[in-house]
């Protein structure tokens, strides 16, 4: 027969609060489990640091294994890089070989070419204008919230199909009476702007083909076609390039002169005039005056339409902007390039030396018989962007809505001058854009009046002198007189 265990010395603290001993004494008398032994050793050995310097447990570190993922450190690194180096490398191939061929460490600059319009094309559906927008230059902007938007109206597009007369004039003789050519059945898109007008237009690169392919006196002879001017106010003709190659679709000159407005008769019927140059004075109406060969080889062959070599192109390049150099004198030296625009003065400058340097090229337009110049904005180095931006804020529909603005513009600085010269640009566009709404804008506008330097918070009213000068703090508020407000 078992002896009974023996009695266990334990005290009557809780079991939590019991001493190791009395601890030791239960492990050895209860039968645990092996697992749960283990993982209570496994967390005191991980949590102790000081049992790692115990020479007691040495034996239960040296079987720990090695993490599997840990990050490299500068000596896995360098013999990695070592390894790579001795090795073989492949041959170039594809385009990295063609560079490396052709001894060329950068990639050849961007190939640019001209934009073509495809708005008669898109239908945006009708656009309504924003009945709450006002003139009134005095009224107070909405609270800055950072962002501006600017709203420009968006004119609506439709297609319809109707009848096209085009009334072909002799260039060399005016008073000679147009052979109408009728195209029946031809595309004709329809805008309407901002204020409800009606505007038709098409393109002559589809309907000269159309018209030369119904009139056969052109078609046989050949010749150049030339089109009206664009501004009414200016004298001559655009020339549209030959008749052979506008039908086939490669004359230069016609792609920025492409769009034509018509002329509207009535419902369904509309007019283009176009100017036909047949180089014959004595063109008696016969198709054998002057043959399609003939007219050709005379096109390939004409010395004033031929283009300069490289050298001559250059030379032209720096003349041209000698005599502009001495016209505007304020203008970049040749490759100079502009002064950014910081201020609101600079700007105006610079707007108003482009606009001195177009008026002085207006005598040698193309309707004048000048030379076409290939990229003739490098003369004046000025980049397309830029020259945009700056003149999209000093056109008169954007002047308009704010009166000192338009006045400090047109006197060339000197009214208004301290008010617009040293302001911002970005505060300028922001000045401008409230004024084009009508000082309207809600919650998107900038809390910039005119010529207002103070910004506070959109809570906080401000007084306002009659002349719009500068805000008032309610910080600084003290009772203004009269005279005070006429003198600020």
């Amino acid at each position: 027969m078992d002896a009974p265990p023996a009695s266990l010395n334990l005290s009557t603290r809780p079991l939590a609060q019991k001493l190791v001993g009395e601890l030791r004494t239960i492990v050895k008398a209860i039968p645990l489990e092996k697992n749960d032994l283990v993982k209570a050793i496994k967390k005191a050995l991980q949590e102790d640091e000081t049992l790692s310097n115990d020479p007691r447990f040495t034996s239960l570190y040296s079987h720990r294994s090695t993490p599997k993922t840990r990050g490299k450190t500068s000596a896995d690194k360098a013999a990695e890089e070592t390894a790579e180096s001795v090795k073989p490398q492949p041959a170039p191939t594809g385009a990295n070989r063609t560079l490396l061929a052709q001894k060329i460490k950068t990639d050849p600059p961007g190939q640019l070419k001209k934009l073509e319009s495809a708005s008669e094309k898109i239908d945006v559906g009708d656009v309504t204008e924003d009945t709450e927008d006002s003139d009134d230059e005095d009224q107070p902007c909405a609270g800055n919230v950072g962002y501006v938007s600017i709203s420009h109206h968006v004119p609506s597009f439709t297609a319809q199909i109707a009848m096209i007369q085009v009334n072909v004039f002799n260039e060399n003789n005016y008073l000679d009476a147009p052979r109408p050519v009728i195209v029946d059945k031809f595309p004709v898109a329809m805008t309407v702007d901002s204020q409800g007008l009606r505007e038709y237009s098409t393109r002559l690169s589809d309907l000269i083909p159309a018209a030369v392919d119904n009139d056969s006196p052109i078609k046989a002879r050949g010749g150049r076609l030339y089109r009206p001017n664009f501004r009414p106010d200016q004298a001559g003709h655009l020339q549209l390039g030959t008749v052979e190659a506008v039908v086939n679709g490669n004359s230069k000159p016609l792609q920025p002169l492409d769009e034509y407005v018509l002329h509207h008769a009535h419902d369904g019927f509309f007019v283009c005039d176009l100017f036909w140059d047949n180089h014959s004075p004595s063109f008696t109406g016969k198709p054998e005056d002057i043959p399609l060969a003939i007219a050709r080889d005379r096109a390939s062959n004409d010395s004033m339409h031929s283009t300069a070599p490289s050298e001559l192109r250059e030379l032209f390049k720096q003349s041209l902007h000698a005599q502009l150099k001495v016209a505007v004198p304020g203008i970049p030296n040749l490759g100079a390039e502009w002064v950014r625009c910081k201020y609101a003065g600079q700007m105006r400058q610079r707007n108003a030396m482009q606009r001195a340097v177009f008026k002085h090229l207006e005598p040698l337009g193309g309707a004048l018989g000048a030379y076409t110049m290939p990229r003739s904005k490098t003369v004046l180095n000025i980049k397309s962007s830029s020259t945009t931006e700056i003149d999209s804020w000093f056109a008169p529909k954007m002047l308009e809505g704010a009166p000192k603005a338009r006045e400090w513009v047109e006197s060339d600085g000197q009214t208004n001058n301290s008010k617009f010269e040293m302001m911002k640009t970005s505060e300028f566009k922001e000045y401008l854009t409230n004024h084009l709404k009508g000082g309207s804008s809600k919650g998107g506008g900038s809390n910039l009046g005119e010529g207002s330097k103070t910004r506070t918070s959109r809570s906080r009213k401000h007084k306002k002198s009659d002349s719009d000068d500068e805000e008032v703090p309610r910080r600084h508020r003290r009772r203004i007189t009269s005279e005070e407000l006429d003198e600020s």
